[in-house]
């Protein structure tokens, strides 16, 4: 399935090391506890959309797609104004600063996808895509 949506050649990625550059020093990290800790480290912070970030990504979902279990649809966040987007992006910023997430948010499988350049161990040159499991 990821394959077809990224309408180009499977590319398998390992991340069983992380080049870094933090003021103008090269570390090189290697060991598995290292490698999960800068991983995370990374991804927490690029993982905030901010609001113009939102709205685009909404107005870019596919139509005619089923409503979740919520009954909220594509359609629905498409048509809310600016201040509903907005109240709607800081509520769910607020969520994930507050750490308070609802259970069926938190089931997810979340897997690397190679940015067009070689990863060379460097996570920028990675993005994220994450698979939701939720009844």
């Amino acid at each position: 399935m990821i394959k077809s949506v990224l309408e180009r050649p499977h590319t398998s990625l390992s991340i069983d090391k992380v080049y870094k550059n933090d003021n103008n020093e090269d570390t090189l990290y290697t060991e598995e506890a290292e490698v999960k800790e800068q991983t995370n480290l990374h991804f927490q912070m690029v993982a905030g959309a901010i609001n113009y970030e939102w709205i685009d990504n909404v107005k870019s979902l596919p139509n005619n797609k089923a409503a979740s279990l919520s009954g909220i649809s594509y359609e629905m966040l498409k048509i809310l104004n600016k201040d509903n987007q907005s109240f709607f992006h800081a509520f769910i910023c607020v969520c994930m600063d507050l750490n308070d997430i609802p259970d069926e948010w938190k089931k997810a499988t979340i897997y690397h996808i190679p940015k067009l350049k070689p990863f060379f161990t460097n996570l920028t040159n990675t993005r994220l895509i994450t698979l939701l499991e939720t009844p």
